[in-house]
């Protein structure tokens, strides 16, 4: 109707379908969504319920280049969007483009190819005194092999455009270390014709994953969790628990250097999911940033239920120019223990089952049983990433309930191969 205010729309790139919980949180904003559906998925998005308030935008390419930075420039200008942010990390150079387009709000160019490349993120974080391990990056060669070799064993080496665990390796022996680097820089070449790696010292302490939101320059952390202690050789991740179960000075100072790499990576606006690792000495190292809500909404489901905050709400917020709510607060608080137990493939080849995700589903602390890989699909070896079987949400009282939950699942579910 004529004069009839108009919701603000806002776009969302390459979101799991079953992670779709930021509609409900664009319903209770105001707000309407266009999804943009990852390829794979674009099938699976019968609205239903949701036609009213979500209009989806199908893009069948590649999400490099310049044709998907028109496609979504497109998409912003027909629904008239007043805001845009990815849920897949390797659509955000795309993303941050068409936002600039447009001018909204979002992440310059310039910070997130910064954040995209491993190489220069360490650098960056390197200059500003961050703690950081001993690296070398460039193109996949020679030169680089022979500035690896200076590095004390055991190395991690990684494509510098990485995500996930896809092509990450350690590394204990030198004549490892050509081969290693030559699988890393094939690891990704799906997304363009980058060869840089990064080779860097290995920490082998826990691992731990910090949830954040920035807006107008200023900070919030939301949640620290535990993420492990994977020791490679390929560093398949197994879970997320929050509340992180260390202690303040331990959380503090990983709260401490995740604010100031934010401000040495010139992140001044929407969510972050950083993840690092802790030295001998309990000094936390950032591994890598981004700038996205953690396991393509997986963060958020966890960040809601540990601690009532709307994760998809704030994001949406600032991705619009809207002060998120959590600014209205000093800091947050854990109420209960939340996590994700994410489904080991222990193995490769075609799957003939993935056994005890139907009975887990009816324990009543579980949230959600999220399966990503069916029957009849290929899981390939590592180096290779093909993805995680499946991820088990649950809620519990406290962290050690959430602890014994982790280890029963450990026997009660596992992937049979053909």
């Amino acid at each position: 109707m004529t004069g009839e205010h108009q919701p603000e729309v806002v776009v969302v790139v390459h979101p799991r379908r079953r992670f779709d919980g930021f509609i409900s949180s664009a319903r209770k904003l105001g707000c309407r969504v266009v999804v943009i559906p990852r390829e794979d998925e674009s099938s699976d998005w019968d609205l239903g319920e949701h036609s009213a308030n979500v209009e989806i935008a199908h893009w069948s390419g590649p999400i490099g280049g310049t044709e998907f930075v028109e496609f979504l420039s497109d998409v912003i200008g027909r629904f008239r969007a007043s805001g845009i942010f990815g849920m897949h990390e390797a659509s955000l150079p795309a993303v941050s483009r068409a936002a600039a387009m447009h001018q909204l709000p979002g992440l310059p160019v310039r910070v997130i190819s910064r954040l995209r490349d491993k190489g220069a993120m360490r650098s960056a974080l390197a200059r500003s005194g961050l703690p950081s391990p001993r690296y070398c990056s460039g193109p996949a060669g020679e030169a680089l092999l022979a500035e690896a070799k200076s590095l004390d064993l055991p190395v991690v080496v990684k494509p510098s455009n990485g995500f996930s665990s896809t092509g990450v390796e350690l590394v204990i022996n030198h004549d490892e270390l050509a081969h290693a680097i030559v699988r890393s820089a094939a690891a990704m070449t799906d997304l363009g014709p980058s060869t840089e790696v990064v080779v860097e010292e290995f920490i082998a302490g826990p691992e731990f994953a910090v949830e954040a939101m920035t807006f107008a320059g200023a900070s919030r952390i939301l949640s620290i969790g535990y993420k492990g202690q994977p020791q490679g050789p390929f560093f398949e991740e197994s879970i997320y628990q929050i509340p992180s179960g260390l202690d303040l000075k331990s959380e503090n100072d990983i709260r401490r250097v995740v604010l100031e790499a934010h401000r040495a990576l010139d992140i001044d606006s929407g969510p972050t999911h950083t993840e690092l690792r802790l030295d001998a000495d309990g000094t936390p190292h950032i591994l890598e940033i981004g700038a996205r809500i953690g396991g393509s909404g997986v963060s958020a489901a966890l960040v809601s239920a540990a601690t009532g905050i709307d994760f998809f709400a704030e994001v949406l917020a600032a991705a619009t120019g809207r002060r998120p709510s959590v600014f209205d607060h000093e800091t947050t608080s854990v109420v209960q223990a939340a996590g994700n137990y994410i489904v080991p493939c222990r193995g490769s080849g075609v799957i003939q089952e993935i056994r005890g995700l139907d009975l887990v589903s009816q324990r009543s602390a579980v949230l959600d049983v999220v399966q990503m890989m069916w029957p009849g699909e290929v899981i390939l070896p590592y180096p290779a990433f093909s993805g995680y079987p499946a991820f088990v949400l649950s809620a519990h009282a406290d962290l050690g309930e959430l602890r014994d939950f982790h280890q029963q699942l450990d026997a009660d579910i596992s992937v049979v191969y053909a």
